[in-house]
């Protein structure tokens, strides 16, 4: 079954930078996106219908993409590799349900959420569905590690979003975004770039680069995210803009403008995008102010700045497979410089 990430490319329609990225590894990738539909069950029932559905909605792929590349930078991409790849990425399915159901996201791929479409209820159980399933997958590996290294970035997702759910943004720091960045989005790529290399053959002290690489890389990650959400456009990101600010949830630009000089035109600005009739045109003088501040400045040069570290912890390194190795570098690269 062919990637559903991007349109197929035509001989007049070059590579996307992803799809060069992940090139080393796109045989492997199209197996996996065949498993992520059987995996779902046959479709004959309401829960595994819905479960095909959302992994039909497509996305980049990026966490098992990490996993394959990062087992293939270190010598074979194996059995137990395409399994992790598989489950890597229903986890992460999983979570953007129950996220949805949290956020009262009406939008998610350019598409309906599942909950917009059949209710909270639904979304959460198809949620728990698909973790099942990842779980199930992970069971079936004789190497405890693997299952253990999801588990404690599934926890640490959750504790994540827990400490910080009722903070206020005014509460809180620019060292308290990177912590929430750490936990609610880097530990799962952290933990794909681990147990690919581990599966690879990587030794514990190499599995712990690539573990920091994937860290400092699902940072950077959230922090452009936080700018998409104020500067993107849903045509491009497939997600409405400004959901985090009218759910009262913190970013990074916004914690930098209320700790700024200008922190009570801030304050209004962010209660005009939560009252106006028209959010959209609220947002664009918010995203203006923000821009004149430095905040979106600032979270850009935070971004690079995670990028570079994640880059750092795979110097020097040596790796069986070159064009992987620069798969993951160029991946760096490309999530940071995603369209605002």
């Amino acid at each position: 079954m062919p990637l559903q990430t991007d349109p197929p490319v035509s001989p007049h329609q070059p590579e996307s930078a992803y799809q060069v990225a992940v090139r080393p590894v796109a045989p492997e990738m199209s197996v996996v996106e065949g498993r992520l539909l059987r995996l779902c069950g046959d479709g004959s029932d309401p829960l595994s219908s819905a479960a095909q559905a959302a992994v039909a909605a497509g996305g980049k792929r990026l966490r098992p993409a990490l996993v394959l590349l990062s087992a293939r930078a270190v010598g074979d991409v194996t059995a137990i590799t395409m399994d992790l790849a598989l489950a890597v990425e229903v986890m992460h399915l999983a979570s953007l349900l129950h996220d949805d159901v949290v956020d009262q996201a009406t939008v998610r791929r350019g598409r309906p959420s599942l909950r917009a479409q059949s209710g909270d209820r639904a979304a959460v159980l198809v949620g728990d569905y698909l973790a099942a399933c990842a779980y199930n997958e992970l069971a079936s590996l004789r190497d405890g590690r693997y299952a253990q290294v999801f588990t404690a970035a599934a926890m640490e997702m959750c504790r994540s979003e827990a400490i910080f759910a009722d903070k206020r943004p005014e509460d809180l720091t620019q060292d308290d975004c990177l912590d929430s960045a750490r936990g609610k989005t880097a530990a799962l790529l952290a933990a794909s770039c681990q147990v690919g290399a581990l599966s690879g053959g990587a030794s514990d002290e190499a599995a712990a680069r690539f573990r920091s690489f994937g860290e400092h890389l699902g940072i950077a990650f959230q922090l452009t995210d936080d700018l998409l959400d104020i500067y993107g456009r849903e045509a491009v990101t497939g997600k409405a803009p400004g959901r985090d600010v009218l759910t009262g949830q913190f970013t990074v630009p916004i914690v930098h403008g209320l700790h700024s000089s200008r922190a009570g035109e801030v304050r209004t600005a962010i209660e005009q995008v939560r009252s106006a009739e028209d959010p959209a045109q609220a947002l664009g003088r918010l995203a203006a102010l923000l821009d004149q501040i430095g905040a979106r400045a600032a979270t850009e040069e935070m971004a690079r700045r995670q990028v570079a570290l994640a880059k750092a912890a795979l110097e020097g390194l040596v790796v069986s497979s070159q064009p992987a190795l620069q798969g993951l570098l160029a991946i760096a690269d490309y999530l940071r410089s995603r369209r605002t």
